[in-house]
């Protein structure tokens, strides 16, 4: 489904024929295919599975994919700066987070991408990158929108005075929600949420 000589990808396979049914059909397919491949590499080491991750990311690099603010792509990226030492990669990873400060959605991954950066900052500076952190971001300003965002996102959160307006309010009442998504709750949302406050409460509790 990968391309080797330009790295784009086939979406959408008819099964179980495996011939294209779509080449494309949403861009964070992209990301999820390289998190999933860096993730099968960390199990077995095979080099194939690297590789390929390396070549969609030459793609992802040269097509700006930094500003889509895809969160699986931002997954992918910290896990592979663990594994390999290019400066491209923290580049690419710090030029799309701070757009979301004042943003007035509430979404399930905005805390999470905010954290993950973080930590890959910290990993570049760790290695001698802190000129390219500074290039592309202020740093007191990131750790404001970190706040920020953490503070924000309970509006996400079914409070008993919140809850008491739904049909059934017992069936709502501690889970989060997607308010521009008709008050949407998912099992996949309530996890991204209660992650997103973990890994805050990991990093600043106390400082």
């Amino acid at each position: 489904m990968i391309d080797d000589t330009n790295a784009k990808t086939k979406h959408v396979l008819h099964y179980p024929t495996l011939k294209v049914k779509e080449h494309f059909r949403v861009i964070y397919y992209d990301g999820e295919a390289a998190l999933a491949l860096l993730r099968l590499y960390q199990i077995d080491k095979n080099e194939q599975w690297l590789n390929a991750v390396k070549i969609l990311f030459e793609r992802f690099i040269k097509k700006d994919y930094w500003k889509y603010h895809d969160h699986w792509l931002g997954y992918c990226t910290y896990e592979l700066v663990q594994i390999v030492d290019d400066p491209r990669y923290c580049e690419f990873e710090v030029q799309k987070v701070l757009y979301i400060k004042n943003r007035a959605t509430i979404f399930p991954t905005f805390l999470e991408m905010q954290i993950g950066t973080y930590h890959l900052v910290e990993k570049a500076k760790e290695r001698g990158y802190t000129d390219l952190v500074a290039k592309h971001m202020d740093e007191k300003v990131f750790i404001d929108t970190i706040h920020h965002r953490a503070d924000y996102q309970r509006l996400g959160y079914f409070y008993p005075e919140t809850a008491m307006y739904f049909k059934n309010p017992e069936r709502t009442l501690g889970a989060f929600f997607i308010k521009h998504h008709g008050y949407r709750v998912r099992i996949d949302d309530i996890e991204h949420y209660i992650s997103g406050f973990i890994q805050f409460q990991k990093v600043f509790k106390g400082k």
